[in-house]
């Protein structure tokens, strides 16, 4: 989440001096590591996390007995910022990463893109230009169509901790050529959105489509692991995507 975070202000805010750039970074660091720590560590605090750690990550600090759910209550929610404190407690303490699968999606959805644009926020100093608003909203649509890649490794926890994650409501398979369909339908519209030059698609369409094949051949706990983190690569591609409007050939 802090990786691509700091892409997505990069790649948005490429007018701003390099050197303003660097001067800031250690506040866009701040700011997506308090915030993330802050999430994880709420998220991490209730009695179907807590079961989920005990068979996927026993040694998370709560099931491994280093912190109790009070102390990770008291630790994580003062340092949200308001929009993702929001985002948090929904998810969180109102069971909307639990209840429904499309509610746990669109919740996700609007946590990528808020880290995004609050980092995006902190570089430029200023509230998000209008012109970055549509983007931001399609790449929600793309998150929020595609994130539970990152629910393919963690079902036997998901499972044991009641949530209903796509996997576990539409099954296995299906849920994995959701993600082959979306993730490479992204990869050309998105592009398409900035009127890309042919570069413009390299990126975006190559990791997608190892994204996607990933997905339908690669099954295991391990393998799903690593196709997560070249989900995350390929986010950043998108990110990087005003890049290619700005100055690609076709433009």
């Amino acid at each position: 989440m802090v990786f691509p975070s700091i892409a997505f202000a990069f790649f948005h805010s490429i007018r701003l001096q390099w050197t303003t750039f660097l001067s800031r970074l250690p506040l866009m660091l701040a700011y997506t590591w308090f915030n993330l720590l802050a999430f994880t560590v709420n998220n991490q605090r209730h009695p179907g996390s807590v079961a989920e750690d005990k068979l996927n990550k026993p040694w998370r600090p709560i099931p491994a007995g280093r912190l109790t759910p009070a102390q990770a209550h008291t630790l994580g929610t003062p340092i949200h910022s308001n929009r993702l404190g929001l985002l948090g407690t929904i998810y969180n303490d109102f069971g909307g990463g639990d209840g429904h699968w499309l509610v746990r999606n669109l919740l996700n959805a609007a946590g990528f893109t808020s880290f995004a644009s609050g980092t995006l926020e902190v570089a430029m100093q200023s509230s998000l230009p209008r012109s970055v608003t549509p983007w931001i909203f399609l790449i929600a649509m793309v998150v929020g169509t595609s994130v539970h890649v990152q629910d393919m490794y963690d079902q036997p926890g998901d499972a044991a901790a009641g949530r209903r994650t796509v996997p576990l409501v539409i099954g296995d398979a299906a849920a994995r050529w959701s993600i082959a369909v979306a993730v490479t339908g992204w990869s050309i519209l998105c592009p398409l959105y900035w009127d890309s030059d042919m570069l413009g698609y390299l990126g975006p369409l190559g990791l997608g489509l190892w994204v996607s094949l990933r997905s339908l051949t690669r099954w295991t706990v391990k393998e799903d692991r690593s196709t997560f983190r070249i989900y995350n690569a390929w986010l950043v591609a998108l990110y990087a995507l005003p890049m290619t409007h700005r100055y690609g050939g076709s433009v």
